[in-house]
């Protein structure tokens, strides 16, 4: 298969590698989209690389036993190689797994490991399913995209009786935008950008401010004194 690698400053290209095989409960998912997320600043800065991305959406092709995924399932692939039975895995915070897996060890030196690249290795628990009704460039901006809003919003309990303050639209913040409006509350936003601004107010934003001395008080006024 072919997956992209940093090669130097400014530099990036494709390369042969094996395809991974299936082992235990990890299966082989075909890549067909994956975010683009912190790779860039590898890019340029000139940090070779051959494990690029960490986030995807895709198909599963190759199993090693039945499992909680079988051939032909669309999956997310989520961030990631926890344990999956320390403390933190069983709560369900496993992004913050205490031993994460080896995975060259693992494989034994296989690929797999990188989500830019044509072909993944994962374990299955690793991969919810997507209905045939959302796209694969959708599906895979549930993890960094949409998933850090998603969460907090949630635990936050955020309802339409409320006003969300986003501040900085990146892809994150553009997140929490669609995010915040799905749950109906009112939002307001701070970037800098007008491009991100305007996407912004195209996703439901309510209005979007610049970055500046009156910021603060510009809010405060918008919110009748009350905040955010």
């Amino acid at each position: 298969m072919k997956k992209a690698v940093i090669e130097g400053e400014g530099k990036a290209g494709l390369t042969d590698v094996a395809d991974p095989v299936p082992r235990q409960d990890w299966v082989v998912v075909k890549v067909h989209t994956a975010p683009m997320c912190t790779e860039y600043k590898g890019f340029l800065g000139g940090y070779p690389s051959t494990t690029l991305g960490h986030e995807a959406a895709g198909e599963v092709v190759d199993v090693a036993q039945p499992g909680q995924v079988a051939v032909g399932d669309r999956v997310v692939v989520m961030p990631g190689y926890p344990c999956g039975i320390c403390r933190l895995c069983l709560s369900g915070e496993y992004i913050h797994c205490e031993q994460m897996v080896d995975v060259s060890a693992f494989t034994e030196g296989g690929e797999g490991q990188a989500t830019m690249a044509q072909y993944l290795l994962k374990p299955d628990w690793l991969l919810p399913k997507i209905s045939d009704s959302i796209s694969f460039d959708h599906g895979s901006l549930a993890c960094c995209g949409l998933g850090p809003s998603f969460g907090a919003l949630h635990r936050m309990e955020v309802t339409a009786l409320d006003t969300v303050l986003i501040t900085g639209l990146g892809p994150v913040g553009l997140g929490g935008v669609i995010n915040a409006v799905y749950r109906g509350a009112r939002v307001i936003a701070v970037d800098g950008q007008p491009w991100r601004a305007q996407r912004a107010l195209d996703l439901g934003a309510e209005v979007v401010l610049a970055p500046d001395d009156t910021t603060l008080e510009t809010i405060r006024d918008l919110t009748d004194g009350k905040g955010v």
